[in-house]
C-alpha cells in the first residue's frame, strides 16, 4: 500500500522537479499556460492508482513510474535515492531523447511499459481536446496512430482494465 506519507513525499518531489528544477527541454505549463506541467504526471499516476481492475502491485508500481516518468527528460533533479531498482529501471524505459526514438523503441518493450505509455500519451490527447493550435495536424495524426498501436499491443493484457477502456474512448473521440 502507498501510505499517505509516501504519497505526499512523491507528489512533493514531482512538484519540486517540474516547477522548480526544469531543464532546457522541459515545460513549466500545459494548455497554453493555464495548467502547471506537474498536473500531467499526477494525472497519469492517479489514473493507474485508482484503477481497481489492475492488481495492487501494478497499480502501485505504475503510480511510481508514471509520477516520475518525465523527471529525467524534463528536469535537472535526479530520481529520489530511495526508489526501488524496478521503479528506476522502468522510469528509464519510459525515457527517450525524442518522440521519434520513443515510437521506434517502445513497441518492443514489455506490454506493461507500453500500457504506461498509453496513459502518458492519452493524457496529452486529453490536455489538447478542443485546441487545434497546440499541436500541428501532422503531429496529432502521428500521436494518435502511435497511441492506437500501443492500445492494440496491450489489449490482451490490459483491455479488461478501466484505464485501458478510458484511454481507448479518449483516443476514439479526440477528433485527431
Amino acid at each position: 500500500m502507498i501510505t499517505p506519507e509516501e504519497f505526499k513525499k512523491l507528489i512533493d518531489f514531482a512538484y519540486e522537479a517540474h516547477e522548480l528544477n526544469i531543464n532546457d527541454h522541459g515545460w513549466t505549463t500545459r494548455q497554453r499556460g493555464m495548467v502547471p506541467f506537474v498536473v500531467h504526471p499526477i494525472w497519469c499516476a492517479l489514473m493507474l492508482l485508482n484503477d481497481l481492475s489492475l492488481p495492487k502491485e501494478q497499480r502501485e508500481l505504475g503510480f511510481h513510474v508514471l509520477l516520475l516518468h518525465d523527471v529525467v527528460e524534463d528536469t535537472t533533479l535526479p530520481l529520489p535515492q530511495d526508489l526501488s531498482e524496478e521503479v528506476v529501471r522502468l522510469v528509464g524505459e519510459m525515457t527517450y531523447k525524442n518522440f521519434d526514438e520513443e515510437k521506434t523503441l517502445v513497441p518492443y518493450k514489455s506490454t506493461f511499459i507500453q500500457f504506461l505509455k498509453v496513459i502518458d500519451k492519452v493524457a496529452t490527447i486529453y490536455d489538447n481536446f478542443g485546441d487545434d493550435n497546440i499541436m500541428k495536424p501532422e503531429r496529432k495524426k502521428e500521436w494518435r496512430q502511435y497511441t492506437e498501436l500501443l492500445l492494440k499491443n496491450t489489449e490482451a493484457d490490459f483491455g479488461h482494465t478501466q484505464s485501458y477502456k478510458v484511454a481507448k474512448l479518449i483516443v476514439e473521440n479526440c477528433g485527431w
